[in-house]
């Protein structure tokens, strides 16, 4: 069986965000442990309690400043979506997924207009916007397949789905961002 690193780092953050939606009610300290005692042989499950933790001081609650263009509008909304899904993903509860969705389009509208106005180009390969177009649309496609395997409830075809469109998102970045 193939596994590729985007499906193998979407396990992890199934897990992480299960660890965290299980410790939501359990407030940091502010001890951060040194140093935890080895696993057992064989115990593939230990690990160190997240609530034990204390925030990084990089948490703070400064507000990110406001978006430059439509297109890192749309990312952020990408980005705030794509964390819930796979926390929604980790719960088994794909009924909060469609929501994500219908942001992430509703601001794909807004950066669709800015395009076609030319107010926006990629930083990389801008000049190629028809091949960027054309990602973007497939990109989207794939949510759609995401809104349906949710909306069926369908827990291993949204898991599956997601890690596709994680795979999109850093297919796209490859091309037109870094």
């Amino acid at each position: 069986m193939k596994t590729s690193l985007p499906f193998v780092t979407l396990v992890g953050l199934f897990a992480l965000a299960a660890c965290e939606s299980k410790q939501a009610d359990v407030k940091p300290t502010a001890e951060v442990p040194t140093a935890t005692a080895p696993a057992a042989k064989g115990d593939t499950h230990a690990h160190q309690e997240h609530a034990q933790v204390a925030p990084p001081a990089s948490a703070s609650a400064t507000p990110a400043p406001p978006p430059a263009n439509p297109v890192q509008a749309e990312m952020r909304a990408l980005h705030a979506a794509t964390r819930d899904w796979v926390t929604a993903i980790a719960n088994n509860d794909l009924a909060s997924i469609p929501t994500g969705i219908s942001q992430v389009h509703s601001a794909r509208m807004v950066t669709e207009k800015a395009i076609e106005k030319g107010e926006y180009k990629p930083p990389k390969a801008g000049a190629d916007m028809a091949a960027f177009k054309k990602q973007d649309a497939a990109f989207h496609d794939e949510l759609v397949k995401l809104l349906k395997a949710s909306k069926g409830n369908d827990l291993p075809g949204a898991t599956k789905q997601l890690g596709v469109v994680l795979e999109g998102c850093t297919s796209c970045h490859v091309k037109y961002r870094f």
